[in-house]
């Protein structure tokens, strides 16, 4: 399970927050910000684990819990992790849940 935690002004964009925990993925929860670059809307995604980070266009924000799995895998491909590694943070990545955020020193890195 992957627990997404997007910041207050994201909360409304994405389906309701369900009881959450911390997620059991090897790069743990991600964060979810919004951000403008040369006028184009895009979502910065930080590991909290690793602070690795994707960014991706923000189309289609609803649509992220199921999208987040696809993006990681990119993520990791692009940086040559081991196929095996990829497919077990995938599976890992199956279930996804919506929690507030709780940890101030990512968000300090996605301001």
């Amino acid at each position: 399970m992957v627990v997404i935690r997007p910041t207050r002004k994201l909360h409304s964009a994405l389906p309701a927050m369900q009881n959450a925990g911390a997620s059991d993925t090897a790069l743990g929860d991600w964060y979810v910000n919004r951000v403008v670059v040369d006028r184009q809307q895009l979502l910065l995604l930080v590991s909290a684990t690793s602070l690795l980070p994707a960014l991706v266009r923000a189309r289609n924000v609803r649509a992220l819990p199921t999208q987040i799995g696809d993006i990681v895998v990119e993520r990791l491909t692009r940086l040559a992790i081991p196929q095996s590694l990829i497919e077990a943070e995938r599976r890992a990545m199956a279930t996804v849940h919506i929690g507030a955020t709780v940890d101030r020193s990512v968000l300090g890195i996605m301001s």
